[in-house]
Protein backbone atom coordinates (compact mmCIF):
# COMPACT_ATOMS: atom_id res chain seq x y z
CA UNK A 1 0.00 0.00 0.00
CA UNK A 2 1.76 3.30 -0.77
CA UNK A 3 2.39 5.37 1.63
CA UNK A 4 0.73 8.45 -0.46
CA UNK A 5 -2.36 6.43 -1.07
CA UNK A 6 -5.29 6.56 1.31
CA UNK A 7 -7.12 3.00 1.33
CA UNK A 8 -11.03 3.26 1.13
CA UNK A 9 -12.39 1.42 4.24
CA UNK A 10 -15.94 -0.28 3.91
CA UNK A 11 -18.53 0.65 6.60
CA UNK A 12 -18.03 -2.63 8.05
CA UNK A 13 -14.11 -1.85 8.46
CA UNK A 14 -14.52 1.82 10.02
CA UNK A 15 -16.72 0.12 12.43
CA UNK A 16 -14.24 -2.33 13.73
CA UNK A 17 -10.31 -1.89 12.11
CA UNK A 18 -9.39 0.48 14.75
CA UNK A 19 -9.55 -2.41 17.31
CA UNK A 20 -5.15 -3.48 16.46
CA UNK A 21 -2.10 -1.27 14.84
CA UNK A 22 -1.51 -3.08 11.77
CA UNK A 23 1.17 -6.16 11.53
CA UNK A 24 4.34 -4.80 9.99
CA UNK A 25 5.55 -5.31 6.48
CA UNK A 26 7.93 -7.36 5.17
CA UNK A 27 10.96 -6.27 5.06
CA UNK A 28 14.14 -7.84 3.30
CA UNK A 29 14.47 -12.03 3.08
CA UNK A 30 12.45 -14.74 5.55
CA UNK A 31 11.37 -18.05 5.12
CA UNK A 32 8.69 -20.14 6.55
CA UNK A 33 7.43 -23.70 5.87
CA UNK A 34 3.97 -22.23 4.25
CA UNK A 35 3.02 -19.25 2.88
CA UNK A 36 -0.27 -17.73 2.27
CA UNK A 37 -1.03 -14.88 -0.24
CA UNK A 38 -3.76 -13.17 1.11
CA UNK A 39 -5.18 -12.26 4.28
CA UNK A 40 -9.01 -12.75 4.46
CA UNK A 41 -11.50 -15.31 5.04
CA UNK A 42 -9.64 -17.94 2.59
CA UNK A 43 -5.99 -16.91 3.67
CA UNK A 44 -6.85 -16.57 7.67
CA UNK A 45 -9.04 -20.12 7.69
CA UNK A 46 -6.38 -22.03 6.09
CA UNK A 47 -3.89 -20.35 8.30
CA UNK A 48 -5.69 -21.74 11.18
CA UNK A 49 -6.80 -25.00 9.83
CA UNK A 50 -2.56 -26.03 9.18
CA UNK A 51 -1.85 -24.76 12.60
CA UNK A 52 -5.05 -27.12 13.99
CA UNK A 53 -2.98 -30.13 12.09
CA UNK A 54 0.59 -29.18 12.95
CA UNK A 55 1.18 -26.43 15.46
CA UNK A 56 4.70 -26.81 14.85
CA UNK A 57 3.92 -25.78 11.06
CA UNK A 58 5.62 -21.74 10.63
CA UNK A 59 2.89 -19.97 8.53
CA UNK A 60 2.94 -16.90 7.02
CA UNK A 61 0.16 -14.66 5.70
CA UNK A 62 1.26 -12.15 3.07
CA UNK A 63 -1.73 -8.82 2.83
CA UNK A 64 -1.47 -6.21 0.48
CA UNK A 65 -3.61 -4.13 2.79
CA UNK A 66 -4.27 -4.93 6.13
CA UNK A 67 -6.41 -8.71 7.11
CA UNK A 68 -10.26 -8.01 5.39
CA UNK A 69 -9.09 -4.94 3.64
CA UNK A 70 -10.21 -6.70 0.70
CA UNK A 71 -13.57 -8.63 -0.05
CA UNK A 72 -13.65 -10.13 2.96
CA UNK A 73 -14.29 -7.08 4.63
CA UNK A 74 -16.49 -5.47 2.52
CA UNK A 75 -19.37 -7.93 1.59
CA UNK A 76 -22.98 -8.14 2.47
CA UNK A 77 -22.79 -10.34 5.18
CA UNK A 78 -25.32 -13.01 4.13
CA UNK A 79 -23.72 -16.60 5.18
CA UNK A 80 -25.39 -18.53 2.91
CA UNK A 81 -25.47 -23.01 1.92
CA UNK A 82 -24.73 -23.71 -1.77
CA UNK A 83 -28.15 -25.20 -1.19
CA UNK A 84 -29.87 -22.42 -3.80
CA UNK A 85 -26.94 -23.40 -6.63
CA UNK A 86 -27.85 -27.08 -6.18
CA UNK A 87 -29.02 -27.29 -9.86
CA UNK A 88 -25.75 -26.02 -10.72
CA UNK A 89 -23.68 -28.51 -9.07
CA UNK A 90 -25.60 -31.21 -10.04
CA UNK A 91 -24.90 -30.25 -13.81
CA UNK A 92 -20.81 -30.20 -12.61
CA UNK A 93 -20.59 -33.02 -10.25
CA UNK A 94 -23.65 -35.21 -10.37
CA UNK A 95 -26.69 -35.52 -7.60
CA UNK A 96 -24.44 -37.29 -5.30
CA UNK A 97 -21.76 -34.78 -4.88
CA UNK A 98 -23.35 -31.96 -5.46
CA UNK A 99 -25.57 -32.75 -2.44
CA UNK A 100 -22.41 -33.68 -0.49
CA UNK A 101 -21.01 -30.48 -1.41
CA UNK A 102 -24.05 -28.27 0.01
CA UNK A 103 -24.20 -30.16 3.00
CA UNK A 104 -20.67 -29.37 3.77
CA UNK A 105 -21.46 -25.62 3.33
CA UNK A 106 -24.45 -25.68 5.25
CA UNK A 107 -22.56 -27.36 7.99
CA UNK A 108 -19.77 -24.81 7.80
CA UNK A 109 -22.70 -21.75 8.60
CA UNK A 110 -22.70 -23.69 11.89
CA UNK A 111 -18.97 -24.00 12.58
CA UNK A 112 -18.64 -20.06 11.99
CA UNK A 113 -20.81 -19.71 14.75
CA UNK A 114 -19.59 -22.13 17.13
CA UNK A 115 -15.99 -20.63 16.33
CA UNK A 116 -16.71 -17.44 17.66
CA UNK A 117 -18.22 -18.16 20.33
CA UNK A 118 -15.35 -20.45 21.37
CA UNK A 119 -13.23 -18.31 20.46
CA UNK A 120 -15.26 -14.97 21.90
CA UNK A 121 -15.23 -12.91 18.24
CA UNK A 122 -18.23 -10.75 18.67
CA UNK A 123 -19.00 -10.72 14.84
CA UNK A 124 -22.72 -10.23 15.02
CA UNK A 125 -23.69 -13.55 13.65
CA UNK A 126 -27.15 -14.64 13.63
CA UNK A 127 -29.04 -17.82 12.12
CA UNK A 128 -32.30 -16.55 11.36
CA UNK A 129 -32.51 -18.36 7.88
CA UNK A 130 -32.83 -16.33 4.43
CA UNK A 131 -35.80 -15.50 2.54
CA UNK A 132 -35.87 -16.48 -1.08
CA UNK A 133 -38.38 -14.10 -2.56
CA UNK A 134 -39.94 -12.27 -5.62
CA UNK A 135 -40.62 -8.88 -6.22
CA UNK A 136 -42.24 -9.48 -9.69
CA UNK A 137 -44.52 -11.49 -11.11
CA UNK A 138 -41.66 -13.07 -13.61
CA UNK A 139 -39.88 -13.97 -10.12
CA UNK A 140 -42.36 -16.04 -8.73
CA UNK A 141 -41.27 -19.85 -9.06
CA UNK A 142 -38.08 -19.34 -9.86
CA UNK A 143 -36.89 -21.62 -6.81
CA UNK A 144 -39.07 -24.33 -8.09
CA UNK A 145 -36.28 -26.22 -9.39
CA UNK A 146 -33.74 -26.03 -6.49
CA UNK A 147 -36.90 -26.72 -4.05
CA UNK A 148 -38.42 -29.47 -6.00
CA UNK A 149 -35.13 -31.10 -6.27
CA UNK A 150 -34.59 -31.05 -2.66
CA UNK A 151 -37.99 -32.75 -2.18
CA UNK A 152 -37.56 -35.33 -4.35
CA UNK A 153 -34.23 -36.24 -2.76
CA UNK A 154 -35.89 -35.67 0.68
CA UNK A 155 -33.50 -33.10 1.43
CA UNK A 156 -35.33 -30.86 4.20
CA UNK A 157 -34.01 -27.21 3.08
CA UNK A 158 -36.91 -25.03 2.49
CA UNK A 159 -40.00 -24.79 3.73
CA UNK A 160 -43.24 -23.50 1.45
CA UNK A 161 -44.42 -20.46 3.26
CA UNK A 162 -47.84 -18.37 2.12
CA UNK A 163 -47.87 -15.41 0.39
CA UNK A 164 -48.84 -13.27 2.95
CA UNK A 165 -46.16 -15.04 5.28
CA UNK A 166 -43.65 -14.02 2.65
CA UNK A 167 -44.57 -10.22 3.18
CA UNK A 168 -44.93 -9.97 6.28
CA UNK A 169 -41.38 -11.34 6.86
CA UNK A 170 -39.87 -9.22 3.91
CA UNK A 171 -41.84 -6.38 5.78
CA UNK A 172 -43.00 -5.27 2.40
CA UNK A 173 -45.78 -6.09 0.34
CA UNK A 174 -43.50 -5.98 -2.98
CA UNK A 175 -42.28 -9.16 -1.79
CA UNK A 176 -45.01 -11.62 -3.57
CA UNK A 177 -44.03 -14.87 -2.77
CA UNK A 178 -40.98 -17.21 -1.51
CA UNK A 179 -39.44 -20.24 0.34
CA UNK A 180 -37.39 -20.06 3.76
CA UNK A 181 -34.44 -21.63 4.07
CA UNK A 182 -33.70 -21.49 7.50
CA UNK A 183 -30.20 -22.88 7.43
CA UNK A 184 -28.65 -19.68 6.58
CA UNK A 185 -27.10 -16.38 8.76
CA UNK A 186 -25.74 -12.85 9.00
CA UNK A 187 -22.37 -11.57 10.25
CA UNK A 188 -20.31 -8.15 10.39
CA UNK A 189 -18.17 -9.41 8.32
CA UNK A 190 -15.16 -6.79 8.74
CA UNK A 191 -15.55 -8.14 12.73
CA UNK A 192 -15.55 -12.26 11.27
CA UNK A 193 -12.05 -11.01 9.43
CA UNK A 194 -10.57 -9.46 11.97
CA UNK A 195 -11.62 -12.03 14.74
CA UNK A 196 -10.09 -14.57 12.51
CA UNK A 197 -6.91 -12.04 12.29
CA UNK A 198 -6.59 -11.97 16.36
CA UNK A 199 -6.72 -15.99 16.52
CA UNK A 200 -4.33 -16.45 13.65
CA UNK A 201 -1.83 -14.28 15.29
CA UNK A 202 -2.20 -15.88 19.22
CA UNK A 203 -2.48 -19.25 17.15
CA UNK A 204 1.30 -18.40 15.93
CA UNK A 205 0.65 -17.61 12.80
CA UNK A 206 3.03 -14.70 11.28
CA UNK A 207 1.25 -11.61 9.43
CA UNK A 208 2.97 -9.30 7.52
CA UNK A 209 0.36 -6.32 6.40
CA UNK A 210 0.69 -3.66 3.81
CA UNK A 211 3.24 -6.05 1.76
CA UNK A 212 2.01 -6.38 -1.80
CA UNK A 213 3.03 -9.91 -3.54
CA UNK A 214 4.44 -8.81 -6.90
CA UNK A 215 5.17 -12.50 -8.35
CA UNK A 216 6.19 -16.11 -7.32
CA UNK A 217 7.93 -18.87 -8.50
CA UNK A 218 7.39 -22.81 -9.39
CA UNK A 219 10.53 -24.17 -7.54
CA UNK A 220 11.14 -25.61 -4.25
CA UNK A 221 11.48 -23.68 -2.08
CA UNK A 222 9.06 -21.24 -3.56
CA UNK A 223 9.99 -17.81 -3.94
CA UNK A 224 7.45 -15.21 -2.87
CA UNK A 225 8.92 -11.81 -4.11
CA UNK A 226 7.07 -8.88 -2.67
CA UNK A 227 7.84 -5.16 -2.86
CA UNK A 228 10.06 -5.26 0.51
CA UNK A 229 11.58 -8.42 0.15
CA UNK A 230 11.33 -12.29 -0.76
CA UNK A 231 9.98 -15.44 1.26
CA UNK A 232 11.29 -19.25 0.79
CA UNK A 233 8.45 -21.39 1.55
CA UNK A 234 8.02 -25.33 1.24
CA UNK A 235 4.44 -24.52 0.38
CA UNK A 236 2.13 -21.50 -1.18
CA UNK A 237 -1.29 -21.15 -1.10
CA UNK A 238 -3.19 -18.61 -3.19
CA UNK A 239 -5.97 -17.09 -1.11
CA UNK A 240 -6.72 -13.89 -3.21
CA UNK A 241 -10.21 -14.99 -4.07
CA UNK A 242 -12.56 -12.63 -6.18
CA UNK A 243 -10.26 -9.62 -5.07
CA UNK A 244 -7.36 -10.49 -7.35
Amino acid sequence: MSARSTPHRSFWLLETAGDAPPAPSLSGPDKADVAIIGGGYVGLWAALRIKEADPSCDVVVLEQDICGGGASGRNGGFVLSWWPKIASLTALYGPDDAIAIARASETAIGEIGAFCAEQAIDADFRRGGWLWAATSAAQVGAWESVVSFCERKGLDVFERRPDEWVARAAGSPEHRAGVFDRTAAIVQPAKLARGLRRVALEKGVRIYENTRVVSFDRRRPVRVTTTGGHLLADRLVVANGGWA
